[in-house]
């Protein structure tokens, strides 16, 4: 799955008044029950690509994500580190595959 989806549903997790020691957790599971739905991703879709064009696209992608946390769940509050990692923590799965 892209990591607009992961980022985005790991911060909105993380965005909400849970337990702060909870929503981590629960923002990294996440990846797995989204990845359990049938989807594809730049390593499926592209594999006859090269690796930095794969590279770029997952780059720009993670980019993309971060621009969408950041307008609407981080722009009209104080900053909110919590929200940010987060946003990491959906994509923790695929950053620990990336190698």
């Amino acid at each position: 799955m892209l990591n607009i989806s992961h980022g985005v549903i790991g911060a909105t997790i993380a965005a909400q008044p849970l337990n702060q020691l909870i929503s981590l957790p629960l923002a990294f599971v996440s990846h797995f029950f989204l990845d359990a739905i049938p989807h594809w991703d730049w390593g499926i879709k592209f594999k006859s690509r090269s690796t930095l064009v794969s590279f770029l696209f997952s780059l720009i992608d993670g980019l993309v994500s971060m621009l969408i946390v950041y307008l609407f769940l981080q722009k009209d509050r104080p900053f909110a580190p919590i929200i940010w990692l987060g946003m990491f923590a959906g994509m923790g799965q695929d950053f620990l595959d990336a190698p």
